[in-house]
């Protein structure tokens, strides 16, 4: 292989890591704000919801550090093997991630079912009134949809 062909695999492989990466934070990001608004209007968080957040905070961090090693160590054996190993670590977690947003797999009208409760997808979100920072979503509709984009970023992650 000519050194060209070497160069464009490394590029290849720096632009999956970019698509991984950006994937885990969409979905850090719209659950940090599920996250944000279930606490601050007092509603029940599921332990999903958590783990969820946790997986995709982790794959971040992930993310960056393997970005980090494809830039600094190309081609070699140790640091390779664990990128492979996290790899398929995080595959299998995005599948779970993908299972917990199941909700959001449907066209989002009629019962759905979302991280603020199942109902009709023309219901209102409530929850408690105050002095709250983030505002809750218009409806378990749109709720919904957030969760389908994160159930389609995870797929594209996996």
């Amino acid at each position: 292989m000519g050194k060209g062909s070497s160069v464009a695999l490394r590029g290849l492989h720096f632009f999956i890591r970019i698509v991984h990466l950006l994937c885990a934070i969409i979905v850090l990001a719209l659950f940090s704000y599920f996250l944000a608004t279930l606490s601050n209007h007092s509603l029940p968080i599921h332990n999903w919801v958590r783990a969820v957040e946790g997986i995709s905070g982790a794959a971040v961090l992930y993310g960056i550090v393997s970005t980090l090693l494809l830039w600094c160590f190309p081609g070699r054996q140790f640091p390779s093997f664990l990128t492979m190993m996290f790899d398929v670590a995080f595959a299998v977690a995005f599948i779970y991630v993908s299972v917990a947003n199941r909700g959001g797999a449907g066209n989002c009208t009629g019962e759905v079912k979302t991280v603020f409760g199942t109902g009709q997808a023309d219901q209102k979100v409530v929850g408690k009134e105050g002095d709250n920072l983030t505002p809750l979503p218009k409806s378990l509709g749109q709720a919904c949809k957030i969760q389908t984009a994160c159930l389609a970023v995870s797929i594209i992650s996996m």
